[in-house]
């Protein structure tokens, strides 16, 4: 064979498939042949596979690092919401010795200048109980008393525990809306007391200094709906 039709040959060989096949085919290496070539066809299919896996796989990592990310964000606010918290609870520490300073002083100017509303009051009840049968014994009403109960705590301005007697004092209500905050004031401490002593109120009071005259009606409807005793010093006119 000539080198030319060597040259041709090699390259019908190398380019022309189904050449290429049917020298195998005379040759016996037709099947091995085919499978080489769907072998190499299908080892490039699982490469493209390997490559689309790597692609999906950085494309997993880049989201799991922008997630870490948003935690590490996420971690950073919680800190700083804490730190917040934590100073208003100082805040509030300090505000309630401030609160607390400031009721020992109001409590001192009025031991300085003589017995408080809230001791007519007391002496008022006391004598009301003996009225009402009490044994002295048990008739021992305090003022400012402060209780707490659960984690709740609450200030009641006239107490006696047996038999069990609550009062709210102020000085004045001059209009609708003081009216119902005392009253509500009233009936929260009836609540409280029952809930933590386990028993009914005995006596719950309402003491004004000074009202306005249109309001006495009004008081006195409420306060006798829900078993309270209303009493107060000076009716003046509307305020």
């Amino acid at each position: 064979m000539s080198a030319e039709l060597k040259k041709i040959f090699l390259e019908l060989l190398e380019k022309d498939i189904e050449f290429r096949y049917t020298v195998a085919g005379y040759l016996g290496f037709l099947e091995i042949l085919k499978k080489l070539d769907y072998l190499i066809e299908d080892n490039k299919k699982i490469w493209e596979e390997i490559r689309s896996i790597k692609e999906d796989e950085k494309k997993i990592w880049d989201n799991i690092n922008r997630i870490w990310e948003e935690i590490r964000s996420i971690k950073e606010e919680q800190k700083k919401i804490w730190e917040e918290i934590r100073e208003l609870r100082k805040n509030y520490i300090n505000m309630r010795k401030d609160l607390d300073a400031l009721k020992d002083g109001m409590r001192a100017l009025a031991s300085a200048v003589g017995t408080t509303l809230d001791h007519y009051t007391a002496v008022f009840i006391e004598n009301l109980l003996r009225e009402k049968g009490v044994p002295n014994e048990k008739i021992n009403v305090q003022v400012v008393v402060r209780i707490y109960h659960l984690g709740r705590y609450r200030e009641i301005d006239i107490f006696n525990l047996d038999p069990l007697v609550v009062g709210e004092v102020t000085t004045n209500i001059r209009d609708i809306e003081e009216a119902r905050y005392e009253i509500d004031k009233i009936i929260e401490d009836i609540k409280f007391a029952e809930e933590v002593f386990n028993k009914k109120i005995f006596l719950a009071v309402l003491a004004v200094e000074v009202v306005s005259e249109d309001l006495v009606q009004l008081i006195e409807e409420v306060t006798e709906k829900h078993g309270i005793l209303f009493i107060y010093g000076k009716m003046i006119p509307k305020l």
